[in-house]
């Protein structure tokens, strides 16, 4: 159904580690290791809604085709301001967010310990890189909002005021 706003979430994250250590000497510790962090969350709305023939099924020009699909289709647009009050639907219509966000981090550390007498030195370095994804074709299908301005009488302003009132659902009748 192309007017829902519902969103897959299905994250992952998976976590790989390597360490060693190495006794140089009794005295002597090394320690190494080695680490990744993936962390995936596709946040897309359903495939029916973004492979949706907006062009075709509605006259809506000027979308941007989605690649998370590759149908060459723009989806269904999001249309929001459409309330209950007004007779119309609780939540907006069309896709609320389609992004596939993932971050990647390499993580590599090293350390020593020494020991002489009484007292213990240590010393060690550690480097990581940290990464964010985020590939989305959010708003490329359009985002339509019906506002009460644009359908109210001008003549029913309030004095001193630049502001109109009127309903948002008159515009589509």
């Amino acid at each position: 159904m192309p007017i829902t706003s519902t969103r897959i979430l299905y994250e992952r994250s998976w976590t790989a580690r390597l360490n060693y250590d190495w006794a140089v000497q009794p005295t002597f510790l090394m320690h190494f290791g080695l680490g990744f962090i993936h962390y995936s969350n596709p946040d897309v709305a359903m495939v029916d809604v973004l492979k949706y023939d907006a062009v075709g099924q509605l006259g809506l020009n000027g979308g941007i085709a989605n690649n998370f699909v590759n149908t060459g289709t723009t989806g269904f647009p999001r249309i929001n301001a459409i309330s209950n009050s007004y007779g119309g639907l609780a939540m907006a219509m069309g896709p609320s967010n389609a992004n596939k966000y993932k971050i990647d981090k390499p993580t590599a550390v090293m350390s020593g310990t020494y020991i002489k007498g009484n007292h213990t030195y240590k010393g060690g370095a550690d480097w990581r890189i940290d990464t964010f994804e985020d590939k989305n074709v959010r708003g490329s299908s359009g985002n339509y909002t019906f506002a009460a301005d644009e359908s109210a009488d001008p003549s029913t302003k309030w004095p001193g005021s630049f502001r109109c009132h009127g309903r948002s659902l008159r515009q589509l009748s």
